[in-house]
């Protein structure tokens, strides 16, 4: 009984990145009809980037949100911190991103973006 729950569970948990996958399927081509390849590749840039600092983001803004929920008093603290932090990070980011990619040979960046976007 236990398994065939799991199995359920593992299988209405699995549709969304299968779904996504025949989405994909079918929109890369009417997005390179509509857009052209320069715009499907400015699309595809944007949305690395955004996906990106998706993934860098740490947890912070639940960080930031469980600490103004168990230290109301000091929200604004907790609040002004927590920007502060996410602000250095990306100026921390931004500079590691633009030196690697004057680097010649660090291939990843160059090979995606080129040598003419920074």
């Amino acid at each position: 009984m236990e398994n065939k729950k799991l199995l359920t569970n593992a299988s209405v948990l699995s549709l969304p990145g299968i779904l996504a996958i025949f989405i994909s399927l079918v929109s890369i081509p009417i997005h390179l009809k509509t857009a052209g390849a320069e715009g499907y590749g400015n699309y595809i840039i944007f949305h690395f980037l955004l996906t990106l600092g998706t993934l860098l983001n740490f947890g912070i803004g639940k960080s930031i949100v469980i600490s103004i929920n168990n230290f109301p008093k000091k929200s604004k603290s907790v609040s002004y911190y927590g920007i502060k932090y996410t602000f250095v990070l990306s100026i921390i980011f931004s500079i590691l991103f633009i030196f690697l990619s004057k680097i010649e040979t660090f291939t990843f960046i160059n090979s995606i973006f080129g040598k003419s976007i920074i």
